[in-house]
């Protein structure tokens, strides 16, 4: 049986056009593989390269004329030659779907095994009468945030505002964003770090936090009406420095360097700081000293080398401040590293992301701290190990002068928000911590207005004196276009079998 589609691909398709093909997809593949992409994989780029050179091959081979022979296996090579290519081709297409399937599989039974299905059904239940109550108590627009990752997108399955998301679509710089303020980062999906600092759920507009039993909470948050949200020892904590997902900001927030590599103290010491225009640090060093006995140091970067089972990377201080204390480590290839204090295993890091902020808690003047890192692999490369208190007292100043002017919002439906806010002076620009992305349909007092991009990740717009009416639309960028592309896609095939079918 004639595969008249391969005949008509080895008649109409030059040899140079398959050339020049795999030398386009094999020089991008190069490029897509030298960026630090965290959720492409390397060797499955190396695969898929290799597998279009195979089906390249293939295709020019069956461009080729076999020469006349007496020997029969040549002659039925010859007859069947395209049906040959054809089924190595597809074996060759079905085995990388499989290969893709397996891995993306893998990763979803590695996330799915560290929660018990008993225990999985157990807490959906708990936390959906948790949101329900919270839901019917406080009808206001804010975010809400566990610790427990019940699924890639919790706040879908329990209708909650939240931060934890896993999409495909997410921008780098959001990405960057939310790793950069202490969020845990894997792949595609971004999940919210009970150990944040106050200030990075002050940014993010979180309002309540749902806590399990038996987890640590080291953040001074009050637990909200304990009658009608305890359950099964599961508490919902209030954030005291909740900003609304809208408000004023100082104009300095053009200046804020998002892009240059800071840690994560840093990072938001400079964004805080542009916002509210107060130019004091929240976040100060505190001094100590790092054991390199088992490390060495290459391309500014520490390099870990296990040299025993005991080897530990020790970084050892005396406490400078009462103030909450935390640490952030930045490190490569450093899953299921073990964290002691003074001694004591407090959990296992990088199972989440290859950075973690751990805190600490407030501390004595003059205690002496002891950090210990046990890793698992022979070696790692530990980009960062920093250590900084938090300055309460300044953190308060910067949340008030925030809070002075927020937009009180709504969820009109799935798309859309109104709010109103009252703008005491001429000029000013609103920040909301909604993701910046084209799509968005913004209008103050019934007049489209222009939105701007905010610290390379949120939507800004510039208002004058008075008091306003906000509304925002969402649709995704190149929806109508697409689905309109798509009828015509479809009349067009149509168009073409009803043709064909009258020619028979």
């Amino acid at each position: 049986m004639r595969n008249d589609g391969f005949d008509k691909l080895k008649k109409g398709t030059k040899t140079w056009h398959i050339l020049l093909t795999i030398f386009i997809y094999h020089i991008l593949s190069i490029y897509i593989s030298s960026r630090k992409i965290e959720f492409l994989s390397k060797n499955s780029i190396r695969l898929d390269m290799i597998l279009v050179l195979v089906i390249g091959v293939l295709i020019i081979a069956s461009k080729i004329n076999l020469k006349e022979s007496s020997k029969k296996v040549i002659k039925l090579i010859k007859k069947h030659f395209s049906q040959i290519v054809i089924a190595i081709v597809l074996i060759i297409g079905v085995g990388d779907t499989v290969y893709n399937a397996v891995f993306c599989m893998k990763l979803i039974k590695e996330e799915a095994s560290k929660i018990e299905q008993r225990y999985y059904s157990g807490m959906i239940d708990i936390y959906g009468r948790l949101i329900n109550n919270l839901k019917e108590y406080d009808h206001s627009l804010y975010r809400t945030e566990m610790p427990v990752h019940l699924s890639a997108n919790n706040g879908l399955i329990f209708g909650y505002n939240g931060m934890s998301y896993s999409s495909s679509t997410y921008s780098k710089s959001l990405y960057e964003f939310l790793r950069n303020i202490g969020s845990y980062g894997v792949y595609v999906h971004i999940k919210y770090n009970l150990e944040m600092t106050k200030a990075a759920d002050m940014l993010l507009g979180i309002k309540y936090i749902l806590v399990p039993p038996n987890t640590e909470f080291i953040k001074e948050y009050n637990v909200e009406y304990e009658d009608l949200f305890v359950e099964n020892n599961v508490k919902i904590y209030r954030n005291p420095y909740y900003l609304a997902l809208g408000y004023v900001v100082n104009k300095n927030i053009f200046d804020a360097n998002t892009e240059e590599e800071k840690n994560q103290f840093e990072f938001q010491n400079e964004v805080i700081k542009k916002m509210s225009g107060i130019e004091e640090n929240i976040y100060i060093p505190q001094k100590g000293k790092i054991d390199m006995s088992t490390s060495g140091i290459s391309n500014n970067s520490f390099i870990y080398t296990k040299i025993n089972d005991d080897a530990k990377l020790t970084y050892e201080f005396e406490v400078e401040s009462e103030d909450d204390l935390y640490v952030n480590f930045v490190a490569v290839g450093g899953e299921n590293c073990k964290l002691y204090i003074n001694g004591e295993e407090k959990r296992t890091i990088f199972n989440d992301s290859d950075s973690e902020i751990i805190d600490l808690g407030k501390r004595k003047v003059g205690e002496k701290i002891k950090i210990e890192l046990m890793l698992e692999k022979e070696e790692v490369i530990l980009r960062d190990m920093s250590v900084y208190y938090e300055k309460e007292d300044i953190l308060s100043k910067h949340y008030e002068k925030l809070k002075q002017n927020q937009v009180d919002m709504k969820q009109i439906d799935n798309r859309t928000f109104e709010g109103t806010i009252n703008i005491k002076n001429d000029n000013e620009y609103v920040m909301f911590t909604i993701p910046y992305e084209k799509g968005f349909s913004i209008t103050v007092d019934g007049e489209k207005v222009e939105y701007e991009n905010l610290l390379n990740t949120f939507i800004g717009i510039n208002l004058k004196e008075g008091e306003h009416k906000i509304v925002i639309k969402y649709m995704p960028d190149k929806i109508v276009l697409g689905s309109f592309a798509t009828i015509i896609g479809i009349i067009f095939f149509a168009g073409f079998i009803i043709i064909k079918r009258n020619k028979r």
